[in-house]
């Protein structure tokens, strides 16, 4: 690797001192918590707040794709052998909000 004498992967297990590692500058790239991003660390989706901005964070919006599903345990003896209900509960859930949910209102369309 050129350059660089190695590259260190932390896990967090909690969002919130992931993003404290990160504003203290001791981790270097972040996936933003979608808490900070209703907090306004992001206005408008595009942009990052003045006060990230200032401390010379960079925004990288990087475009891919995502997929969500809904499983059913076919074991399950009532889910398992009703097919209309598995519809049902299927049809009853509002795509548009999980997606809105699940992706902070990010999403492009």
């Amino acid at each position: 690797m050129p350059l660089v004498d190695g590259i260190t992967f932390e896990i967090f297990h909690d969002k919130t001192l992931a993003w404290q590692s990160f504003l203290a500058g001791s981790t270097d790239a972040l996936r933003i918590p979608k808490d900070q991003i209703q907090k306004k660390s992001i206005t408008n989706q595009v942009n990052l707040s003045p006060e990230l901005a200032a401390k010379g964070v960079r925004l990288s919006i990087e475009g891919g794709s995502a997929f969500s599903y809904l499983i059913f345990n076919m074991r399950d003896q009532l889910l398992g052998k009703k097919r209309y209900l598995r519809q049902a509960i299927s049809s009853a859930i509002s795509r548009e909000k999980w997606m809105e949910l699940v992706t902070s209102s990010t999403r492009g369309r």
